[in-house]
C-alpha cells in the first residue's frame, strides 16, 4: 500500500510536468485524507466483527457446550442414584421401613428423561447417541426394578439371577454416558482452542493494520505538505524580488494546480510591469529633452524681446516646435497612463487569484477538521471494542464460578461414594452390587474433578489471552491518538498556508499603491503639457500684433520657464520611481 501511494504521487508529478492530468490542492486533500479515513473505518469494522465473533463463541460455550457438560454429569448421577436406590431396596427387601427405593429410583429416572430431552434440544446432531443412551437406560431401569422385586419376593436366590443382567445393563449405560461426557469435553477443549487462535490472529492483524495506517498517514502528510509548501516558498521568493524592484527575474514554477495558476498571474504581472517601466523610462527621457528645449527657447525669446520685429518668424517657428513637442509629450504620457491602467488590472487579477487560493486553503482546512472528527469517531469505536473484550474477560470469570459448582458436585459425589461403601459393607455378601455402585460413584467423582480442573486451566488461559487482547487494544488506541495528532499538525500547516497567501495579498496592495502613484504623476504631466500647448497656440495667434505680442511673449516666457521647472521636477520624480525597478 505504501508503494502504491508513492506511485500515485510520482504519476501525478509526471503528468504535471507533461501538461497532462492535474490534481488540485483540494482534490489531493480529499484523496489523501479520504484514504486514511477509509483505512480507519475498515479497521473499526474489522475489529467490531472479530469481537462479535468472540462473543458468539463464548456465549455458545456457556449456553450449549458447558450446559451439556453439566447435564451429562447430572445424567451420570441419575444413573448412579437409580442403581443405588434399587440396590438398597434389594439389599433390605423393603423391611424395617426401608421401602422408599422404588419411589426414589423413579424420581431420578424422571430426572434422567428430563435431562435427555434437554440434551436433544441443545445437541440436535447427537440425537442418535442420546436415543441409544435412553434405550439403554430403559433396559437398565426395567432390569433394576425386576431385580429389586425378585429380591423382595424370592430372596437372594431369585434376585441374584437378575443381578447379572442388571450389572451388564449398568456397565452398558455407564460406558455410553462416559463416552458422551468425553466427547463433550473434547468439544469444550476445541471451542476454547478456537477462541485462543482467533484472539491471537485478531491481535496480530490489528497490530499490522495500525502500523500500516500510521505509516501511510505519515507518508501522506509529508507528500501533501511538500506538494504545497515547496512551490509556495518559490512563489514567495519571486514576489519578494518583485517587491524589491527586481523585474528581470522570471517566475519559473511548472505546477499546474492553484499555486501554479497564481504563479502564472504573478509572472504576467511582472512582464506587464517591466514593459510599463520601460515605457515610463523612455517617456521621462523624452520629457527631459523637451524641457531642455523649452528652456533654451525661453532664454532666446527673453533676449530677443527688444528685437521682436526681426525675430517674429523665429518666435513663430519656436512656438510651433513647442506645440509639436507638447503634442508628442501628451501622446507619450497617454501611453504611460494606459500602461498603468493595464498594470492596475493585472494587479487586481493577481489579488483575486490570491483570494481564490486563500478560499481553497480554507476548504482544505475544513477537510482536515472533518477528518479529525471522523478519527474521533474511530477512537470511540476502538473504545467500544475495548469494552467488549473486557466483558469477555468478565464472562470467563463467570464460567470459572460455574466450574467451582462442578467441583462442589464432585465433592458431593465423593460423599455419596463413601455412603455407598458403608452400605455395601453392612450388607455383606448381598452388598456386592452396592459395592459396584460405590465404585462407579467414585469413578464419576474423579472424572468430574479432573474435567473441572482441565476446564479451569483452559479458562485461565482464556483470561490471560483476554488480558493480552486488552493490552493490544490499548496500544491500538495510542496509535489512533497519534494519527489524530498528525491530523492536527496538518491543520496547523493549512493555517500557515492561509497566512502566507494573506502576506502575498499585502504585497500586491503595496505594488498597486506604487502603480497608483505613478499614474497620478502622469496625470499631472498631461495637465502641464496641455497648458504648455495652449500657451504656444496663443503665442502663435498673437504674432501679428508686435507691441502687445512683445509683452505677452515676455509673460509667456516666464510661464514657460515655470512650467519647464515643474516639468523637470516631475521628470526627476518619475526617474526616481523608475530607478526603484531593475529591468
Amino acid at each position: 500500500m505504501k508503494d502504491s501511494l508513492v506511485h500515485i504521487v510520482l504519476f501525478h508529478q509526471k503528468h504535471e510536468q507533461s501538461g497532462g492530468l492535474v490534481l488540485s490542492i483540494k482534490l489531493r486533500s480529499f484523496l489523501s485524507f479520504g484514504l486514511i479515513f477509509l483505512l480507519l473505518l475498515f479497521l473499526g469494522i474489522y475489529q467490531q466483527k472479530n469481537a462479535s465473533s468472540q462473543v458468539e463463541q463464548i456465549q455458545m460455550i456457556k449456553d450449549r457446550t458447558l450446559q451439556t457438560s453439566l447435564l451429562s454429569d447430572e445424567l451420570k448421577l441419575s444413573v448412579v442414584q437409580v442403581q443405588q436406590y434399587l440396590s438398597d431396596i434389594s439389599a433390605t427387601r423393603g423391611q424395617n421401613g426401608l421401602n422408599d427405593g422404588f419411589e426414589q429410583a423413579e424420581k431420578y429416572s424422571n430426572v434422567f428423561y428430563r435431562d435427555i430431552q434437554t440434551l436433544r434440544e441443545l445437541n440436535p446432531n447427537d440425537v442418535e447417541k442420546l436415543d441409544s443412551i435412553e434405550q439403554s437406560f430403559q433396559t437398565y431401569y426395567a432390569l433394576g426394578q425386576k431385580m429389586a422385586k425378585q429380591y423382595i419376593q424370592g430372596g437372594p436366590q431369585k434376585g441374584n439371577l437378575v443381578m447379572l443382567e442388571f450389572d451388564k445393563a449398568a456397565t452398558d449405560i455407564n460406558e455410553k454416558v462416559d463416552l458422551f461426557q468425553q466427547e463433550n469435553a473434547k468439544k469444550i477443549n476445541q471451542s476454547i482452542q478456537d477462541i485462543e487462535q482467533l484472539v491471537q490472529k485478531n491481535t496480530t492483524v490489528f497490530n499490522w493494520i495500525v502500523v500500516i495506517i500510521f505509516v501511510i498517514g505519515v507518508i501522506v502528510a509529508i507528500l501533501l505538505s511538500r506538494s504545497i509548501i515547496v512551490p509556495l516558498h518559490h512563489l514567495i521568493l519571486s514576489t519578494e524580488a518583485i517587491a524589491k524592484g527586481h523585474l528581470h527575474e522570471p517566475i519559473q514554477l511548472k505546477s499546474k494546480d492553484e499555486i501554479g495558476k497564481l504563479a502564472q498571474s504573478f509572472e504576467q504581472m511582472r512582464r506587464q510591469l517591466s514593459k510599463l517601466i520601460e515605457k515610463i523610462d523612455m517617456t521621462s527621457k523624452e520629457i527631459v529633452t523637451s524641457s531642455e528645449r523649452l528652456t533654451t527657447s525661453a532664454e532666446k525669446n527673453e533676449k530677443a524681446t527688444e528685437e521682436i520685429t526681426s525675430a517674429m518668424q523665429e518666435v513663430a517657428s519656436v512656438t510651433e516646435q513647442q506645440a509639436a513637442d507638447s503634442s508628442n509629450s501628451s501622446r507619450f504620457i497617454s501611453e504611460v497612463s494606459q500602461g498603468m491602467t493595464q498594470a492596475a488590472h493585472a494587479i487586481q487579477t493577481v489579488t483575486d487569484l490570491g483570494q481564490h487560493a486563500k478560499e481553497n486553503a480554507q476548504k482544505g482546512n475544513q477537510v482536515v477538521e472533518e477528518t479529525l472528527a471522523q478519527m474521533n469517531q474511530i477512537h470511540q469505536k476502538v473504545d467500544h471494542t475495548f469494552e467488549v473484550i473486557r466483558r469477555l474477560d468478565q464472562k470467563s470469570r463467570e464460567i470459572d464460578q460455574i466450574i467451582s459448582i462442578i467441583t462442589d458436585i464432585a465433592s458431593q459425589t465423593n460423599l455419596l461414594a463413601l455412603n455407598a461403601a458403608i452400605e455395601s459393607a453392612r450388607a455383606g455378601e448381598h452388598g456386592k452390587g452396592f459395592a459396584v455402585v460405590a465404585g462407579e460413584v467414585k469413578k464419576l467423582a474423579e472424572q468430574s474433578e479432573q474435567s473441572a480442573n482441565e476446564i479451569r486451566k483452559l479458562i485461565e488461559e482464556i483470561q490471560a489471552e483476554s488480558q493480552n487482547a486488552i493490552q493490544s487494544m490499548k496500544e491500538g488506541m495510542t496509535a489512533v491518538q497519534d494519527g489524530m495528532d498528525l491530523t492536527t499538525q496538518t491543520d496547523d500547516s493549512f493555517h500557515e498556508i492561509s497566512k502566507t497567501i494573506e502576506d502575498i495579498s499585502l504585497q500586491n496592495h503595496e505594488v498597486s499603491a506604487v502603480v497608483e502613484q505613478v499614474n497620478a504623476s502622469t496625470d499631472g504631466i498631461v495637465e502641464m503639457i496641455q497648458r504648455m500647448t495652449y500657451t504656444s497656440e496663443e503665442l502663435a495667434a498673437n504674432t501679428q500684433n508686435v507691441a502687445s505680442a512683445a509683452e505677452e511673449q515676455h509673460t509667456s516666457m516666464k510661464n514657460i520657464s515655470s512650467s519647464v521647472e515643474v516639468l523637470n521636477n516631475m521628470a526627476n520624480d518619475l526617474k526616481k520611481l523608475v530607478n526603484q525597478f531593475k529591468l
